[in-house]
């Protein structure tokens, strides 16, 4: 087999993958899971068991799916849950209307901090060098740190109307991106940032650090969204 071309169209690759020389190897089986009274989902985390928590709105709660089972694991009683951290052991969710709770993993959570100025958490990331956590909000385009403690710092007010995501590469370099221009920030310092990238877009939905390489996701959205979503 040189090719994918070889392989004939009614071939069963059923759990399996062909790259274009032709390999075959294992692929993914996928499945589907109903997440019953979730309208949306607005954040996922991996946990170091595989299992997956799925942040949701309109109602704010907390899902646990594993094995293909889904389970209640915190209700926030607000509108989204729309950013999920860990430290590998005790788990923090940020919602839309800037509020950061931790979870107890047994259906309830308790409050621990609000991002200042009713600023609403739109992306969150874990620093397990500083032992806490960023939250990326607008409309005034700002970065927060949040202690644990439930101590709130600001790190980087920038002059876009959101800051749409962030993430913390392994040396502990801090990116964000945002919603307006389109651009990627290098955190340099408290109230420091470096402009890294201007993208294709105004957008900077996600950023994913590998190594010495950033993988950028950008959208192209038009006018910057309302930071009230319709759930319903």
């Amino acid at each position: 087999l040189l090719s994918q071309d070889d392989f004939s169209t009614g071939a069963d690759l059923k759990g399996v993958s062909v790259d274009s020389l032709g390999h075959v190897r294992a692929g993914w089986n996928l499945g589907t899971v109903v997440l019953t009274g979730a309208g949306s989902v607005t954040a996922s985390l991996v946990l170091p068991d595989g299992s997956v928590l799925i942040g949701t709105g309109p109602n704010g709660k907390v899902l646990h799916v594993q094995n293909g089972q889904v389970s209640d694991y915190a209700d926030t009683k607000e509108t989204a849950v729309v950013g999920l951290v860990s430290d590998g052991k005790t788990v923090y969710a940020g919602t839309l209307k800037g509020k950061i709770h931790r979870l107890d993993g047994a259906g309830k959570s308790a409050e621990i901090a609000t991002i200042p100025d009713g600023d609403h958490i739109l992306a969150m990331a874990w620093d397990a060098k500083k032992n806490g956590m960023y939250a990326a909000t607008g409309p005034n385009g700002r970065l927060f740190f949040v202690h644990p403690n439930g101590t709130v710092d600001l790190v980087f007010d920038s002059d876009e109307p959101q800051l749409s995501s962030v993430a913390v590469a392994d040396d502990g370099a801090v990116y964000a991106g945002s919603t307006g221009k389109g651009l990627l920030f290098k955190i340099t310092g408290p109230g420091r940032a470096t402009i890294l990238l201007d993208c294709p877009g105004d957008e900077v939905k996600a950023i994913v650090p590998f190594k010495t390489s950033l993988f950028v996701i950008a959208n192209e959205i038009g006018d910057a969204p309302a930071l009230q979503p319709n759930f319903s």
